[in-house]
């Protein structure tokens, strides 16, 4: 049977069955991520100046512990866990979520606690009438499956639009943001694949290591 290469997901991304963890292609897809995100993060750097924005990442003391183990497990767990929606990734990704949603209106992020919050109202429903809902929604995710996998990479994008702080907002800002989240919206679209390929452990590790080494490349 032909293994699915990554380039060709993305053009068809599908509900693949899980296969045998390889790490040499692990490896691999960690030195790809740095090959194409550096000159990513240099377009964004350009953006950065040009429009006067700030990012508050490189303003901030990174914490070693919350950018490796808190921030992939929180992020996975709200961005891939329900590309697989079984009826244990429903309730994981409830927990995590309502817990979340409750510190972001707590900090005052309401956009984002307001999205969270019509996601986390769609699996509660699920949830609650899981033998009538569950089957149709999940033949409707095969079916639109593309839909889903992209809309994760692009919320996992938008949330790192909150890196930076904009002087005032102007039309630029909103067209041009996208760059600024290019390097985000690479490593969702790796992370979507190794989620369905592998697991979403293999999904949180991947994370952990991008963000170990960005975190150890910046204290050095």
């Amino acid at each position: 049977m032909k293994q699915i290469t990554f380039t060709d997901y993305l053009f068809f991304p599908g509900h693949i069955h899980q296969a045998k963890f390889e790490w040499k292609s692990f490896v691999l897809f960690v030195i790809a991520y740095f090959f194409l995100g550096m000159p990513m993060s240099v377009i964004g750097g350009v953006v950065v100046k040009a429009l006067n924005i700030t990012n508050s990442l490189k303003q901030m003391e990174l914490n070693f512990f919350k950018v490796v183990v808190f921030a992939p497990l929180v992020e996975e767990s709200l961005f891939r866990l329900l590309l697989k929606p079984k009826l244990k990734n429903l309730i994981t990704y409830s927990i995590i979520s309502i817990v979340l949603i409750s510190y972001l209106f707590w900090m005052e992020k309401y956009v984002i606690a307001f999205v969270l919050l019509g996601i986390q109202f769609l699996v509660l429903m699920l949830l609650y009438k899981r033998q009538e809902y569950l089957r149709n929604f999940y033949r409707i995710y095969l079916k639109r499956f593309s839909y889903f996998f992209y809309f994760s990479v692009i919320m996992f994008g938008m949330v790192h639009l909150t890196n930076f702080k904009y002087p005032e907002l102007s039309i630029w800002i909103v067209l041009l943001s996208p760059l600024l989240i290019l390097p985000q919206l690479l490593m969702g679209c790796i992370l979507g694949f190794i989620r369905m390929k592998w697991g979403i452990i293999y999904c949180i590790l991947f994370h952990a290591t991008i963000n170990g080494i960005a975190c150890t490349l910046s204290a050095i």
